[in-house]
């Protein structure tokens, strides 16, 4: 006979929740929002659990290590680092909403109405379940999941066309295919552009409607001003989104303000210290900067988490390559993950810059197999021209690409690889004419 857990003098131990748009079964260790699983590690599992078990009381750092990490010799930064998992978790799926709050030198607390039951469930519709679909596809930022993102959305909008939510989705995702050359620019921002401004209309307070304007302002229109007051928008609108200010904090590193980009993203840090996208973003703004001891000092910091990671390998890649140690950058290998084009623009260029001038040439000419690819980045196409001092050829495709609007050319404002095309400056201004002193 099955016996269902109990507490203390005999209390029933409840073994379903729900809270905000999720519901967990204790039995199972599953985790849900509207029927969709959301994939957690056992002890990540745990600490939700006892969280739910103990919501609106703070709990000291050193109970929970104690009670999940009795017999296990650990320190703050893995429980940390489970904290940031269930925070993401509930950002992928909820972004409106908060559950988990950092009590500053005591420990968490779990803030959300929590509901116990037998068969604990919230009601919504097919479109929220596909919204939240969308959601978790968007959040993996490779090819076929974007394809899959922008797929959800669509359903959402079919079965309710006034989701403002899915339309800014449809916008978010339009933007990242072109940032990561997944789509031909031109028609994955035009579209990015409409249904952000139909999230608008529908909600002028959208949060992810307002990064999604903001990026399309600073990688296809080149307009800086109106790419700051989205983003300015955006962090108004919620100072605690987390993924408002790191595109901030890109925008900032890309137009010269580093100081500024770092302040952003360490405002991040100090509530998801283990947050992988801030410490990459702030590699990416690091590497702008030149600042090559902080790149290597965030991307260990994200290796040693995950290993595979694809931007954290690209960055790593880059520094070595671009502050001149480029034996080291060709030693380096990793999945590209959907992001061949960039790995290989930055191997080719410390390839040239290492004197293997046959290993450049056949990374090039990879490059520029435009039928390998969806879209070919002038920038990509330029860097390895730079590896091989081969500049007049790097300068004329830059200015092709200024010229067709490659997405990828703003980066060349900072990029310290370019520092090394004479006349560039003057591409440069044929980019940023519009640009707001930040700094």
């Amino acid at each position: 006979m099955n016996h269902q857990p109990s507490g203390p003098y005999g209390t029933p131990v409840a073994t379903h929740y729900a809270f905000g748009s999720f519901t967990y079964d204790a039995k199972r260790a599953k985790l849900q929002c509207y029927g969709v699983d959301i994939p957690l590690k056992p002890k990540t599992g745990a600490l939700l659990h006892y969280f739910l078990q103990h919501p609106h009381r703070v709990i000291t750092k050193s109970e929970l290590l104690d009670t999940l990490w009795r017999d296990e010799d650990v320190v703050e930064a893995n429980l940390a680092q489970h904290v940031f998992l269930l925070r993401q978790a509930f950002a992928t799926y909820s972004p409106g909403e908060t559950f988990i709050v950092t009590t500053a030198r005591q420990g968490y607390c779990f803030v959300a109405a929590v509901q116990t039951a037998a068969h604990a469930r919230p009601s919504r519709g097919t479109s929220w379940k596909s919204y939240v679909e969308g959601r978790f596809f968007l959040d993996d930022r490779t090819q076929p999941s974007l394809e899959r993102a922008i797929e959800a959305f669509e359903r959402t909008v079919a079965e309710d066309n006034a989701h403002a939510g899915a339309h800014a989705g449809i916008a978010e995702a339009n933007v990242l295919a072109a940032e990561h050359l997944f789509a031909k620019p031109l028609p994955a921002f035009t579209r990015a552009r409409a249904e952000a401004q139909r999230a608008l209309e529908l909600d002028p307070d959208n949060v992810e409607a307002y990064i999604a304007l903001g990026n399309i302002h600073l990688f296809h229109d080149w307009d800086f001003v109106a790419a700051y007051e989205a983003f300015e928008r955006a962090t108004w609108l919620d100072p605690s989104h987390a993924s408002s200010r790191l595109h901030k904090a890109r925008f900032l590193a890309i137009v010269g303000n580093y100081e500024a980009a770092a302040s952003e993203i360490e405002s991040v840090l100090a509530r998801e210290p283990s947050s992988l996208k801030a410490i990459t973003e702030y590699a990416a703004a690091a590497l702008l900067h030149e600042d090559f001891n902080a790149v290597y000092e965030m991307t260990d910091a994200a290796l040693s988490l995950d290993p595979s990671h694809p931007r954290a390998n690209y960055y790593r890649i880059a520094a070595l390559a671009f502050s001149g140690r480029y034996e080291e950058a060709l030693r380096h290998t990793c999945d590209d993950h959907g992001y061949e084009q960039q790995f290989l623009a930055v191997t080719a260029f410390a390839a040239g810059r290492a004197g293997l001038r046959n290993r450049a040439g056949e990374l090039t000419a990879k490059i520029d197999a435009e039928a390998h690819w969806p879209y070919v980045s002038p920038f990509h196409r330029a860097l390895p021209r730079i590896g091989l001092d081969d500049t007049q050829t790097a300068y004329r495709i830059v200015e092709s690409g200024i010229h067709q609007r490659d997405p990828l050319s703003v980066f060349i404002l900072r990029h310290p690889a370019f520092q090394r095309v004479p006349g560039i400056d003057e591409l440069r201004h044929a980019i940023g004419p519009q640009q707001r002193n930040h700094q």
